[in-house]
């Protein structure tokens, strides 16, 4: 797909998200409602206005991927220190059953253990939190695609008739 044609749908996506959401929270205007509400919230009826919504939008979506990248990364690296200290502890466990090994290879070997546990305590609190933040971030989107599966208001409650 072209990447304006991608770029615009995109727009249309959040726009049509954001006028869903001010078409709950404040219905379809009528002209001398509009000229009121535009005097007092001009936001709301001029579509200029819209852009730092947009923005702000944008803002909290790429604060919610860096986190997300963040914990990833974080994992990532605690996953392979994990491994190289699981590793590092069967060697010495193996090395400790030779008898001809002195005590501060013990000591050592107990402390590697209890960095591990420490280290596997902590993995585990990153996972928890990584799944906690994929679910909202996907709690959020499907919740836009809800919002952009209804129609707008002014379309679902058509005005009426003059009498």
């Amino acid at each position: 797909m072209d990447p304006e044609v991608a770029f615009l749908k995109d727009q249309v996506y959040r726009l049509n998200a954001v006028l869903v959401q001010y078409q709950r929270s404040y219905g379809s205007l009528r002209e001398e409602e509009r000229n009121v509400v535009a005097a007092e919230k001009p936001w709301l009826v001029n579509r200029e206005l819209v852009a730092p919504l947009m923005l702000e939008y944008d803002k909290q979506l790429a604060a919610q991927r860096k986190t997300i990248e963040t914990l990833t990364t974080s994992l990532e690296q605690l996953e392979y220190r994990t491994h190289r200290l699981v590793q590092d502890s069967a060697r010495m466990q193996r090395d400790e059953a030779d008898p001809s090994r002195d005590d501060p290879v013990n000591e050592k070997l107990r402390l590697l253990g209890e960095e591990n546990e420490l280290l596997m305590t902590q993995n585990t609190q990153l996972q928890a939190r990584l799944r906690h933040v994929t679910a909202q971030y996907q709690e959020k989107l499907h919740e836009n695609a809800l919002l952009m599966a209804q129609p707008p208001l002014s379309q679902a409650h058509p005005a009426p008739a003059p009498a």
